[in-house]
Parts: C-alpha cells; structure tokens; sequence
C-alpha cells in the first residue's frame, strides 16, 4: 500500500516543505506563493486567502525558521544551506536575488510591508480585547516618528499594535471600504474580524517628517479588501485608495501628513 501524500491532501506545510527541499531549502515567500500548487491542490482550499495562511504556516511551524526578512529555511537543513549556496549561487532559486544571501540587493517596498503587516495581523489576532463601540477619538496631532530599526540587516520602522487596535475600535470593526463586507466574530473577542492596513505604507516614512503609524493613517478593511491592496489589480487597488484619500485626507493633513492622491496612488504602483 503506498502511503505517500498524494497532492490532493497536501496540508500547506508538507506543501511548502516540498517547495523547499526542490529549491536549495530554503524560499522566499514570493517562491512559496508562486510554487506551493505544484504540490498542493488549491482547489481544496478554503477560508482564509491562500498567501496569508501561507505566510502563518512558515512563521509557526517549527519545521521552518526565518532566517532573513520574508526568507525561510528548512530548520533540519540548517546546517546544508550555506554550503548549498555557496555550490550553487543563483541557480536553485527562480528569484534567488530575493534572498539577499549577498546583502546587495534590497527588499521590495511592496514586500516589507505585506510582511510586516501581516506580522502586525498575528498580533493582534493573539491580543484579546473588546470594541470600545467606535468611541476612539483621533489626537488631530502630528506625533513624532520612532528610531528606525534594523533586524537580520534590513531597516524598518516599528509598528505600534495599540495604535492598530484603537483604529479598528475607532471604525467599529467595520470594513471602511464598503461596511456590507461580511465577517465573523475573532475567536479572542466578540468584535467583528477586520485588518489594520496603513493607507500611506509605512515603507514610505522616510518621505515623512511625522510619524506614519497613527489612527489617522490607518484604515480598518475586511480580509478581501485588505489583499485586494496586496495583491489585487491595479485598478481595483486605484478604486479602494481613492475612496478611502478623499475620507482620510483632511485627518492625514491635521497629523502632519500631506499627501496628494495621484502620489498616494503611486506608492501602490
């Protein structure tokens, strides 16, 4: 009797297990997005979007571990992967640029932030606490902006999960781009699921001399709508963005941020 995992009921970590063991063992998340259907059935998939479940696999299952900036490996072939690169440089990898093993070339702006919103997502998600029914006022104060950081060789600024909470709070936990969004309660709380998203990307600080991650700046989306800024066409991105500026953009301008829309829409290009 053959007892092998056959591809229709691949979970998602064996599914990126395989990725990795066929290309060097390691992946950034951009191979694990692209390559994981070879290996697993993505007919069979459901509840949450695909790249996000993706992404909570290789962050929780000790099988992996991160070992740069949206870069994961094998942890039981640990030990293999230096020598394996250093054999083959460039060559297991269809974007191994991305893995930055050399430290010359830079993460994408869109990447850093879909991984630090994500990581962002997974703490509030551990976080338990209740909708204040949206009775959150703004401060209408610029706020100066944090240190930046730097981790595993890449800079960053940091990103303040109460700020993220208070902007759920202030939208009542409704989706801010259609309020018909459906949802279901967070297994924490019983507020409604929604996801914190930074209208103007916090990648973009540095063209800011006041902080980016304020109530101000950041806008409570449903799940779809949320990937729909990630991953979504451009002019359905262009349709979101623009309803949400002409909302926000008196509150953006009283905290220091003045941004026009058509250089709002090209942070998302």
């Amino acid at each position: 009797m053959n007892n092998a995992i056959t591809r229709k009921d691949m979970t998602y970590s064996d599914a990126i297990e395989q990725v990795m063991l066929h290309n060097g063992y390691c992946a950034s998340l951009k191979l694990l997005y692209e390559e994981i259907w070879k290996y697993k059935d993505i007919s069979k998939t459901t509840g949450k979007t695909p790249n996000n479940t993706i992404q909570e696999r290789v962050q929780r299952d000790k099988r992996f571990t991160n070992i740069s900036r949206g870069i994961y490996a094998l942890t039981d072939k640990l030990n293999l992967l230096d020598e394996n690169l250093t054999l083959k440089p460039y060559s297991t990898f269809d974007t191994l640029s991305e893995l930055e093993i050399d430290k010359k070339n830079e993460e994408t702006d869109y990447e850093k932030d879909n991984q630090d919103d994500f990581e962002l997502i997974v703490k509030i998600n551990d976080t338990k606490f209740e909708s204040n029914g949206g009775e959150f006022t703004y401060s209408g104060k610029p706020k100066q902006k944090k240190s930046i950081k730097t981790s595993t060789g890449k800079t960053y600024y940091p990103r303040d999960k109460i700020v993220s909470i208070n902007a759920l709070n202030k939208a009542n936990h409704q989706c801010e781009y259609n309020t018909s969004c459906p949802s279901f309660e967070r297994k924490t709380s019983s507020c409604l699921y929604t996801e914190p998203h930074h209208l103007i990307p916090m990648s973009k600080q540095n063209d800011f001399n006041y902080s980016l991650d304020v109530e101000e700046n950041i806008i409570s989306l449903c799940s779809n709508c949320h990937n729909c800024m990630h991953y979504g066409k451009l002019e359905l991105r262009y349709k979101i963005i623009e309803k949400l500026y002409n909302e926000r953009k008196d509150f953006l301008f009283k905290v220091g941020l003045e941004i026009k829309l058509e250089d709002l829409k090209k942070y998302y290009d």
